[in-house]
């Protein structure tokens, strides 16, 4: 269930069944450091995997992976929903839904972030060596 409070408004949703969901596997793009990957032939040569989104520019190198998932469905049945209104004018309700979803996409990026925690300088040069790292 989610269930959650934004702007004054409590909701709920639950009866949610991943049981609904369609991806089929020629819609999910996987990136990894800036590299597409490709779908390979029944004869295993390489096919051709359309860019959705274009690189322009220097890849970051801080994007390890990057999966973009396209043409999702889903079908919900009987979902059950809720909604209060925290302020005037005071507003509830609850109810069931049959909801229908085609042509989604999804984006999901991975990146590695550190913060340098500990370093040694060199007398004689000044630079730095000898860092210490730590993940954000």
């Amino acid at each position: 269930p989610f269930d959650g409070v934004r702007d004054g408004l409590v909701y709920h949703l639950s009866n949610l069944s991943m049981a609904g969901f369609k991806v089929r596997k020629e819609d999910i793009y996987i990136e990894i450091a800036g590299i597409r990957a490709a779908a390979q032939n029944k004869d295993g040569t390489n096919s051709s995997i359309p860019q959705s989104q274009p690189r322009q520019g220097a890849v970051k190198a801080s994007e390890l992976l990057i999966i973009d998932i396209k043409n999702i469905s889903a079908t919900l049945d009987d979902a059950v929903w809720s909604f209060e209104q925290t302020y005037m004018p005071y507003l509830k309700g609850s109810g069931k839904a049959n909801t229908r979803l085609w042509d989604g996409a999804i984006r999901l990026k991975f990146e590695l972030r550190r913060r340098m925690v500990d370093a040694e300088e060199d007398p004689v040069t000044g630079i730095l060596s000898k860092a210490t790292w730590e993940p954000v």
